[in-house]
């Protein structure tokens, strides 16, 4: 099945109580003319509305609206498979991780791009963070800020409960967390359809990430290192280069994307990745003019000294 014909595959994730649940209801509920698939750790951690559940007995449930609801008491693989008999009635999956999960695992298993996920590309993942108490989790837990330095889209929950002083230093705190992630509050998010359709890892259709330097959040650990050049990048110093940080630094890489200037080549060269997964391309020409390799790299104690030495390894001069 083409990337045009597979089904995106939305991830939301957040710590404990972050209302994950709530948002994934009011998604049900608003895009009613739409047929998901569902998919949770245990219906015992589901809290779908009861109004929209028909049947529990199985592993996959429909709901009132004609949505699927699959709980994963094995692994994601098996899920999946039993969804894909369904293919043809749903126009998306939505998967809520875990408060405790880290969301690379999930997202891996999509980008490995095996038979066990044919159909399926991942779209999105969504980060709820819960305004009330997100500050503290972020320094108590390490899981919070995974699951924020991860995202591509970040929900600030329960602000209406905050005072607007809270909310926006917790703002500050996630954009140092992640800067190349959109944030934005329950308030703000008016259109839940904003959250789905967004492609944001297709490699024909990725942007150069914003440059911020580096970035590091002491209480968590967790830094963004970024880098730029106007000059060219040799491909092959290059590729050296990152499978040097894929062994050294795999474990502790949570993203990694950029769009680079390779020496020799008209075409863009676009790259993703998740830990030890990296996925590449070139897609199609640079615009006229001059032209600017971006690249950032989200993890925890990466060492951006010793990385921007590398990087610069890389620069044809």
């Amino acid at each position: 099945m083409g990337q045009d014909k597979a089904i995106p595959v939305t991830v939301f994730t957040g710590y404990l109580g972050a209302g994950k649940t709530t948002l994934l209801n009011r998604l049900l509920v608003s895009e009613a003319r739409r047929r998901f698939a569902v998919i949770v750790n245990e219906f015992g951690e589901l809290g779908i509305d009861g109004d929209l559940v028909l049947n529990t007995e199985e592993e996959i449930i429909e709901l009132t609206n004609g949505c699927l609801c699959c709980s994963v008491r094995g692994d994601l693989t098996g899920a999946l498979a039993r969804i894909r008999t369904r293919a043809g009635d749903i126009d998306g999956l939505l998967i809520e991780t875990s408060g405790l999960a880290d969301p690379a695992p999930v997202a891996q298993t999509f980008l490995v791009g095996d038979d066990a996920v044919e159909g399926f590309r991942l779209d999105c993942v969504v980060t709820l963070v819960d305004a009330l108490h997100g500050a503290r989790q972020i320094a108590g837990e390490p899981e919070p800020a995974s699951q924020i330095a991860f995202a591509d889209r970040i929900i600030l929950t329960k602000t209406a409960q905050a005072l607007p002083s809270e909310v926006a230093a917790l703002r500050d705190q996630v954009a140092r967390l992640n800067s190349g992630g959109r944030i934005r509050t329950d308030v703000e998010l008016t259109d839940l359809s904003d959250l789905l359709d967004q492609r944001l890892y297709d490699l024909d259709r990725a942007v150069a990430p914003s440059f911020h330097g580096a970035l590091h959040d002491h209480a968590s650990g967790v830094e963004t290192i970024s880098f730029e050049t106007w000059g060219e990048v040799g491909p092959d110093e290059f590729m050296r280069w990152m499978q040097q940080v894929v062994v050294t630094r795999g474990r502790s890489l949570l993203r990694a994307k950029g769009v680079l200037n390779f020496a020799g080549e008209h075409r863009r060269f676009v790259f993703q990745g998740v830990q030890t997964v990296l996925d590449g391309d070139v897609q199609g020409p640079w615009p006229d003019g001059p032209r600017q390799s971006r690249m950032v790299l989200i993890g925890r104690d990466l060492g951006a000294e010793a990385l921007r030495k590398g990087w610069e390894s890389c620069l044809r001069r």
